[in-house]
């Protein structure tokens, strides 16, 4: 009987009986390859793409477009075959009619799954066979598509056994479709949800805490789920690292699901059919994963709240409420009895007092996440994201390639992160490690992500909270990588003849051009050799503007351009300081103004702010100077929003400067070391409410 369960006739019974299957299958893979190809193929021609370039992105076909659609019908083959091959457990006539053939539980199990299994793999190599001839009418045959073509049918099929295991695992151990459903979503988002919520108590109590999604979080969001596992699998394969391991992780984890779901079938109680859940201990299991997540949840939204002085009571109420209400849901659930709701009182005190002891862990940094910093004979290499102490600075990391080809490393400024490895020394690292222990520091505010290499291979993400003070001493030392000042300055790099424009901005002037671009770039090239972290901490005199456009790139599928070689544009603006001894020179010869000097001012506004605790809020106070005197005091302590990076300490005052014969202000900053003391005082005023807005 072992044979003729694994024979031909066997499978071709099965297909007679139920050929919807395999035909479905077979038009789904169709969708998903050949189909799939036809229409890119078509739609490269139809965009004007040569026939190298359609080369290149056919190539990225097969390890891109072909992985993710042939992964979603994988998905949809092994959720047909698993629900196909086991539904017959939810009825207990169906088992009955089961157990009454000639055949044990595990040939059963196994006939079950080689049924499906040949469906599945005839489908796919059929239809992988046909994408790969109508790619080779078309001139894209080559061996290595082969190569590729092999790869992803491994790939595919340790994801097909993955799901479908799952889904089995599913079915042999609910008792009916309702249960059968509400495990299946679960399954599906159970892992992602908990990430996300252990994520937003990091975001709440850690000020260091950096979303990177590593870790423990990380493996909770991205491997407890199979949906949220095919993306990060996905992500992963794409980009061809590890591949080896990748697919030893994905057979780890097929094996592991299998042999679960395999004892799960083989010990399943009979009598348990039409109850939710087959074994009883499954279900304290379940409702222990759900009340405390609920638990989690609700106490991290309504601690978000606006619930006035009494935060912490309304939180305890409000979990310990959603808590109780998903747990007598369970219970009832579970014995289809509504007076069953208030039972198992011990294990929902349980849950509760799991609930307050993360909360608690979380509150306090019992773990100490938030001054934790690797020993320094653990570390590898540092990589620093530096662009918001910059302020006003953008720029791209330019890569100089083969045959006059460059590569852009992304943008490095506010609002991007862009990781630049810094070289790591005793002096750096002790810094790092007082800025991430200070929790209280007073001024502005600045964020500083770092990375963290480890000699292990592993990589630990900080979200560091600076002042301008520490600003300075941390940016000290990084500019004394050399490497750091290059890379900021990488346009340089580019040939001059694809300069689009190049402009100064400063106390004098916003956006005026420089023509003599080619003088002005050989000085500023040989200034940046010559720079240091003494020059590099200058305070900045101007603000250069920069374009190039039509860089040549290599060739990379996503920056095609239909017809033409690749290409890019790269823009940005960066600090010029007076330790530029050439450049300024070049300038001041050239009629640039270079100096601080400045137009007479007619009037300077400054807002002050007052806390109005009773409305909860902010009021912005506005004072006009225009006394002779005090102009000239305040001139010499502004400087101009653009030109003050983090690490110059400055007032927190809005400051608005109108200078003579201009018709609109200009937003300034006031130099801490400089604030004249009538400003400290108006200021002191202006908080204590003895001072009000005299600005129209």
């Amino acid at each position: 009987m072992k044979s003729k369960i694994f024979s031909n006739r066997y499978v071709k019974t099965e297909l007679k009986s139920q050929p919807w299957i395999p035909i479905f299958i077979i038009i789904g893979f169709m969708i998903a390859f050949p189909v799939t190809e036809l229409i890119y193929l078509g739609r490269w021609e139809s965009s004007g793409y040569t026939l190298h370039q359609m080369r290149i992105l056919y190539e990225n076909l097969w390890r891109d477009g072909f992985v993710a659609t042939g992964m979603l019908m994988t998905a949809v083959a092994a959720l047909i075959n698993g629900i196909n091959g086991f539904w017959y457990l939810y009825s207990g006539k169906k088992i009955d009619f089961y157990h009454s053939l000639p055949l044990n539980r595990c040939q059963i199990f196994c006939q079950k799954f080689f049924t499906g299994i040949i469906f599945y793999i005839f489908s796919y190599i059929a239809m992988a066979f046909l994408t790969i001839c109508l790619g080779a009418s078309k001139s894209f045959f080559s061996i290595g598509l082969m190569g590729s073509a092999l790869e992803m049918l491994v790939f595919h099929l340790l994801w097909y056994a993955l799901f479908y295991f799952c889904i089995v695992l599913i079915l042999c151990m609910t008792g009916n479709v309702l249960m059968g459903i509400l495990s299946m979503g679960g399954l599906l988002l159970y892992g992602p949800l908990l990430g996300y919520l252990l994520n937003g108590y990091c975001i709440v109590f850690y000020q260091n805490y950096r979303e990177s999604y590593s870790g423990i979080i990380g493996a909770i969001t991205k491997y407890l789920s199979p949906a949220s596992a095919a993306v990060n699998f996905l992500s992963q394969y794409k980009k061809g690292d590890n591949d080896l391991l990748l697919f030893a992780w994905l057979f780890a984890v097929a094996v592991f699901v299998s042999i679960a779901a395999f004892f799960a079938f083989e010990k399943r109680q009979v009598e348990n059919v039409g109850k939710a859940l087959i074994y009883r201990w499954s279900e304290p299991v379940i409702r222990l994963m759900l009340v405390i997540a609920t638990g989690l949840g609700m106490g991290i939204i309504i601690y978000e709240m606006e619930v006035g002085q009494n935060r912490v009571v309304w939180t305890i109420a409000g979990s310990v409420f959603g808590m109780l209400l998903i747990h007598g849901l369970l219970e009832t659930f579970y014995h289809f009895d509504f007076r069953r709701f208030f039972a198992k009182k011990i294990q929902f005190l349980l849950s509760v007092a799991f609930v307050a002891f993360v909360a608690f862990v979380f509150g306090k940094d019992l773990t100490g996440y938030d001054s934790y910093v690797p020993s320094y004979n653990r570390i590898e290499s540092v990589s620093i994201d530096c662009g918001e102490l910059s302020q006003y600075e953008f720029y791209s990391r330019i890569q100089k390639g083969k045959d006059g080809k460059y590569i852009d490393g992304g943008t490095v400024g506010y609002g991007n992160i862009n990781f630049q490895k810094v070289k790591i020394d005793e002096k750096l690292y002790q810094v790092l490690k007082k800025i991430g222990g200070e929790k209280e520091q007073g001024g502005i505010i600045y964020n500083v992500p770092v990375k963290y290499h480890t000699k292990s291979g592993k990589d630990i993400y900080r979200n560091y909270r600076v002042n301008s003070s520490a600003s300075r001493e941390l940016m000290e030392l990084v500019y004394r990588d050399k490497g750091y000042i290059d890379e900021k300055y990488s346009f340089l790099k580019i040939d001059r003849k694809y300069l689009e424009y190049m402009n100064l901005s400063g106390e004098q002037y916003d956006g005026i051009a420089i023509r003599e671009t080619k003088e002005f770039l050989e000085n500023l090239k040989k200034d940046v050799e010559e720079a240091d972290e003494k020059i590099m901490m200058e305070k900045p005199c101007l603000m250069l503007q920069y374009a190039y456009e039509k860089i040549p790139t290599v060739e990379d599928p996503d920056r095609m351009i239909p017809g033409e070689n690749a290409e890019f544009y790269s823009g940005g603006s960066v600090y010029l300081y007076p330790g530029f001894k050439r450049t300024m020179e070049f300038l001041e010869k050239k009629g640039y103004t270079v100096s601080s000097v400045r137009e007479p001012i007619k009037y300077i506004d400054v807002y002050y702010e007052k806390e109005d605790k009773e409305n909860n809020s902010v009021k912005s106070i506005g004072i006009r100077y225009d006394d002779k005197e005090q102009v000239e005091q305040l001139q010499s302590a502004i400087m101009f929003e653009t030109l003050v990076p983090s690490w110059i300490e400055v007032e927190e005052s809005s400051v608005y400067v109108m200078q003579e014969g201009r018709e609109e202000r200009k937003y300034v900053k006031l130099l801490k070391e400089s604030t004249p003391d009538f400003i400290l005082e108006d200021e002191k005023k202006a908080k204590e409410g003895y001072l009000e807005s005299n600005i129209q």
